[in-house]
């Protein structure tokens, strides 16, 4: 899919089909300020993982992860609009994965967020979820 956020200081960019999944999550859940996280953890097959949640994005809790998830974190996240879908992402995170792209894909066994095009992967997994980085 084609991005639908220009590049900006951070470097995340949102496909029009991962915006579009975000304004269908605010909808379903009545509540505008929802929005998505993006955390890369250490694990996986290759060294790092990609995780998404979902967020309430209030403003004032730093876009804290539903039910005091494992994302819920006091560090300040960066945070990309694309007409009003939001995306999150902490400075840890953001460091592994600026210049990415993420897209929401859909098939015939499941429907998923992504991480389509990191610029920072060396290498990544069949499961593309993880990923290791060039040092």
């Amino acid at each position: 899919a084609s991005p639908a956020s220009p590049a900006s200081s951070t470097s995340l960019t949102l496909t029009p089909a991962a915006v579009e999944k975000i304004k269908e999550l605010q909808r379903r859940r009545g509540n505008p300020n929802v929005g998505l996280r993006l955390l890369v953890s250490g694990g996986g097959c290759s060294g790092f993982q990609y995780e998404f949640e979902i967020c309430d994005g209030e403003e004032g809790n730093g876009g804290k992860a539903d039910e005091g998830e494992k994302g819920a974190k006091d560090e300040e996240e960066t945070v990309v609009e694309v007409d009003g879908a939001r995306l999150f992402c902490d400075g840890m995170s953001l460091s592994f994965v600026k210049g990415s792209t993420i897209d929401y894909e859909t098939d015939m066994i499941q429907s998923k967020f992504v991480v389509s095009e990191n610029p920072n992967a060396e290498l990544g997994c069949g499961c593309g979820s993880s990923f290791s980085v060039a040092m």
